[in-house]
Order: C-alpha cells, then structure tokens, then sequence
C-alpha cells in the first residue's frame, strides 16, 4: 500500500460523494453502523466564526441596505 497525498481540491464533488458513501462510521449515539455521506452532523454551544458566516453576513447587510435605498 502506498501513502500518497492528494490535493483534494483536485477532486470532483460527486466523486468525493461516491467515496464517502464507500466509509462505514459507528454511531456515537445509538452504535447503529452508517455511511459517510448519510451522517447528519451536529455540534453542541456556540461554533468558531468561519469566513463564509462573515461572508454570508455581509451580503445579507448589503442587500437589506439596498432595498431600503
């Protein structure tokens, strides 16, 4: 087995879906056995500020600007 590493923006979407349907997980909750591409992450408090929450909060400022204009 090699250990290659991949630039995973290189990859295509649906062929990164494909593959996470191939991984098995073992639910925390329940122990039920499940795909990748099935889970329904969850997380508990307050998240860390990303760019896109920045992002997304802007253009929502902007557009509520321009529509009172």
């Amino acid at each position: 087995m090699r250990n290659e590493v991949h630039d995973i923006s290189a990859v295509p979407a649906v062929l990164l879906f494909q593959k996470a349907r191939t991984i098995l997980c073992l639910c925390a909750c329940c122990g039920e056995i499940v795909r990748l591409s099935d889970l329904k992450l969850r997380c508990e408090g307050v998240t860390p500020e990303t760019w896109l929450g920045k992002y997304e909060r802007s253009v929502s400022l902007i557009r509520m600007i321009h529509s009172v204009s």
